[in-house]
């Protein structure tokens, strides 16, 4: 092995594939394994190898051709170039996911300008990458092995799914990201007086569940046991970054939208940001006002879109008698600053959440008002996914050290929950504790049953990392208790 390395290192033959291919190799690596959820569908995975791969190895094939034909200079000068700039382009995609022009453009002009100096070395690059390429595929094979292959199916199908509705009213689905329940909102932490938004809610017949709960503290997992109406537990625990397959599990088919579609309704999902279709999953919803054409095959979040004029467009060009159920994706008002790098402090990051609640309020104000002149009767639920985290530096303070401070964990759980319905549905509404029957009890209602049939465990659940206490704790329990229990793994 050392005597073909050093063979390699002296003599003048020049491998396209050592500046072309090894390095898209390594930074599909290290993407994947940094960001696999977000990048899961073989379309993305077509596009990066095209990008990374077959794109630079042609590109350098036609321009060795070219320096082989036109261009009397050693060839060491053009490999020693493209690996650089190549190295230059993968990184400005795949960490900043968009193309940066103005380092581009320098690091070209610096790389030929050392060309005359440096590319008799650029061969020890190529071995420094090629011996980079090992760890990282062996760190790559165990993070998929622990984290994707090893997984058990958690969503199975629900006894609700063979309901049969006795009603079929429009449901409309509100869900502003963040939107702490009221009890939290006016406590110690928030401190924010939020009156005139209940009144106005209670003039269009919303009734409340102000103690209600989230059962998971972000987007993705407490949406995937909305929708699920089943509690994943973090992929028992071995979630990273994100909860595997999550937004399959949201926008694809599972139980909830199984149901409405056994039942004859049509589904819709009008989302103000592109982030629930990252990874491109097979939507399963009738309609989406962003189009898949529409997503990049890189993660790059938008939350610019006018859902409130792609939703009112849809309630007038609707020309379908079937029952409608829309999902409306609010991201506001959020939480505070996900990581210390960005976080202003515990009272600014609180004061900037709370500067957002006037203007989400009067956004669901406007919703509510655009539904009920356009359906009087449909039932209206707006149901939060988490807290808001006030109390915490960052967000992800929350998941590195437990907390006994019943503030802190009602300030990651207590979600808003109204829901506008008839009067008989009350019973119904003060069963729902948690996001994970809330389904459940609406589908009950719908089918003229008086009780579910399956007891679920209303518990809230967060995942504790980087500690050597790391695991599943369960913070509230079926009561709406205050825990701190860590969940055994099952493995």
């Amino acid at each position: 092995m050392k005597a073909k390395i050093l063979e390699y290192l002296k003599n003048d033959h020049h491998y396209w594939w050592t500046v072309a291919v090894l390095p898209g190799i390594y930074s599909l690596l290290y993407l994947y394994q940094n960001n696999f959820t977000l990048i899961n569908s073989w379309e993305q995975f077509i596009a990066f190898l095209i990008y990374f791969i077959v794109a630079p190895s042609t590109a350098l094939v036609l321009l060795d051709l070219v320096f082989k034909k036109k261009v009397c200079i050693d060839r060491k000068h053009l490999y020693y170039c493209f690996l650089i700039i190549n190295l230059a382009i993968i990184l400005s995609l795949f960490v900043f996911m968009r193309w940066r022009w103005k380092p581009l453009i320098l690091v070209f002009i610096i790389t030929i300008a050392t060309s005359k100096y440096l590319s008799k070395f650029y061969k020890i690059g190529v071995l420094l990458l090629g011996l980079m390429i090992i760890p990282a595929v062996l760190q790559f094979g165990n993070y998929y092995y622990q984290s994707v292959y090893s997984l058990q199916e958690w969503s199975t199908p629900e006894d609700f799914e063979k309901f049969t509705f006795q009603k079929k009213p429009n449901i409309y689905l509100i869900q502003p990201d963040g939107y702490v329940g009221k009890p939290t909102m006016t406590g110690q932490l928030y401190n924010y007086p939020n009156d005139q938004f209940y009144d106005n809610l209670e003039t269009y017949n919303f009734n409340f569940n102000h103690n209600y709960r989230s059962n998971y503290p972000s987007t993705l997992s407490s949406n995937s046991t909305l929708f699920n109406a089943q509690h994943h537990y973090f992929n028992q625990g071995k979630a990273k970054n994100e909860l595997f397959n999550a937004r399959d599990k949201i926008m694809g088919t599972n139980p909830v939208l199984r149901t409405f579609k056994n039942n004859g309704y049509e589904t819709n999902a009008i989302l103000q940001s592109n982030y629930l279709l990252y990874n491109r999953p097979d939507v399963f919803y009738d309609y989406t006002n962003i189009e898949m054409e529409d997503i990049s095959f890189f993660p790059v979040f938008h939350n610019d879109i006018d859902y409130y004029f792609d939703f009112k467009n849809r309630l007038n060009d609707n020309q379908s008698i079937a029952p409608q159920f829309f999902f409306i994706e609010i991201l506001s008002p959020s939480h505070i600053s996900h990581s210390k790098t960005f976080s202003l402090g515990i009272e600014k990051e609180t004061e900037i959440y709370l500067e957002k609640i006037p203007d989400i309020n009067t956004e669901v104000n406007k919703l509510i008002n655009l539904i009920t002149t356009h359906d009087k009767d449909g039932i209206i639920i707006i149901a939060a996914d988490h807290g808001g985290f006030a109390g915490f530096e960052y967000t992800e303070k929350a998941y590195q050290e437990i907390t006994n401070n019943l503030e802190l964990k009602k300030s990651i759980f207590n979600s808003l929950l109204a829901v506008k319905a008839p009067e008989s549905f009350a019973p119904y509404q003060e069963r729902i504790t948690s996001s994970i029957n809330l389904f459940p009890e609406l589908f009950t209602y719908l089918s003229g049953q008086s009780q579910p049939h399956t007891t679920r465990d209303a518990s809230s659940y967060i995942i504790i990392k980087e500690t050597s206490n790391s695991g599943v704790y369960q913070y509230f329990n079926q009561d709406g208790e205050s825990v701190t229990i860590k969940k055994p793994t099952h493995k």
